[in-house]
């Protein structure tokens, strides 16, 4: 499957093959770049898929759709409120966690 991946970390040969993100990019900073001939497409959608069924198969989570966030705040004690308004009742409920996926 990585059969003629070329690696380099030189930034000639990676302004080369990208050069909008070598444009204003400092010469001394580290970077490394994989290149692959016959090209690549990632599916975005099937991964976000595939991530939001694992997530969703833990009883910790819940995933809410068609909601507004309206605030995010992190409390003293560490958890973050999240006020959030649902679009299809119209009612606004603060949410109380102790993490927030984005």
């Amino acid at each position: 499957m990585f059969t003629g991946m070329e690696y380099t970390e030189n930034h000639a040969r990676i302004r080369e093959r990208m050069p909008l993100i070598m444009k204003h990019r400092d010469p001394n900073q580290s970077i490394a770049a994989t290149y692959m001939n016959i090209g690549t497409d990632i599916n975005f959608a099937a991964i976000t898929r595939g991530l939001i069924d694992h997530i969703t198969s833990t009883p910790q989570v819940r995933l809410h759709l068609k909601h507004h966030v309206s605030d995010l705040s992190k409390q003293p004690s560490g958890q973050r409120k999240v006020t959030v308004h649902d679009q299809i009742t119209g009612a606004t409920n603060e949410i109380h966690t102790k993490f927030v996926f984005i």
